[in-house]
């Protein structure tokens, strides 16, 4: 329910052990709800998509830190369903997919909200079900397929899933030139 009270918009809650406090990490605004969250390698940001309800667009790439403050928007659009993300080991970076099915890029955006690129385009079928003559014949039909974007250890590739060619498949795409 977009006008829910905060206690029941919150999408996670940080617990403090020693204390046993319990107090909302992400509380999205009204409208919206937080899905797909993630820490960075730093352990300083918790990273997360801010979608609208219940049209999921606008969507963002948002984090927070810590302690639950500190909220950043590092990516908006009104034209892609982001769906997964990755911070870049660095987290000067995110890799999102998004889950329109078959015209579905992978959008690479800096942290700082200064570049946007689209990264490439996996266009994955998103749910065999939905596809008329079921591409996927690796998976069962209602089975849920998507990209999940992530990056190698040294930053330098983002690998990602994509049944285009009739199986799911793992690809990796060089970002060094995008990214340094």
């Amino acid at each position: 329910d977009p006008h829910a009270s905060p206690e029941n918009r919150t999408a996670e809650w940080r617990v403090e052990r020693k204390s046993g406090r319990i107090s909302p990490l992400v509380l999205p605004p009204p409208g919206f709800r937080a899905t797909h969250a993630t820490w960075g390698s730093s352990g300083k940001r918790f990273y997360f998509h801010r979608k609208s309800v219940p049209n999921w667009v606008p969507t963002a790439l948002c984090s927070v830190n810590d302690q639950g403050e500190d909220l950043r928007v590092h990516y908006e659009t009104s034209q892609w369903k982001l769906g997964h993300s990755a911070a870049s080991p660095d987290e000067k970076w995110l890799v999102a997919d998004s889950q329109d099915a078959d015209n579905n890029p992978l959008v690479l955006a800096s942290t700082d909200g200064k570049e946007q690129h689209i990264l490439c385009w996996p266009n994955m079928s998103q749910k065999t079900s939905k596809r008329p003559h079921q591409r996927s014949t690796f998976l069962p039909p209602h089975t849920d397929v998507d990209t999940h974007p992530g990056w190698s250890a040294t930053g330098q590739y983002v690998h990602y899933t994509s049944d285009i060619s009739g199986r799911s498949q793992i690809y990796a795409v060089p970002v060094s030139d995008l990214t340094s």
